[in-house]
């Protein structure tokens, strides 16, 4: 086998795993973008529900009050 053929074989060979990696690398960095922005939701969510909890005890003590 000639010498450049040996090379093209493996340059072919270099390259789609090089190809895999990149297809790898992407997919997991649009992964973790997924999971950051759920997480973000989440402490969206978590601190309206923590906003909606003190003013439904605000409006509590301010009825309790003027029952008294």
């Amino acid at each position: 086998m000639s010498r450049s053929l040996e090379l093209k074989e493996e340059y072919e060979r270099l390259k789609e795993e090089s190809e895999r990696a990149a297809e790898t690398s992407t997919f997991n960095y649009h992964k973790q973008r997924g999971i950051k922005a759920e997480i973000k939701q989440y402490e969206e969510q978590k601190s309206e529900a923590e906003r909606y909890e003190m003013t439904v005890e605000e409006r509590v003590g301010h009825i309790y009050r003027r029952g008294n």
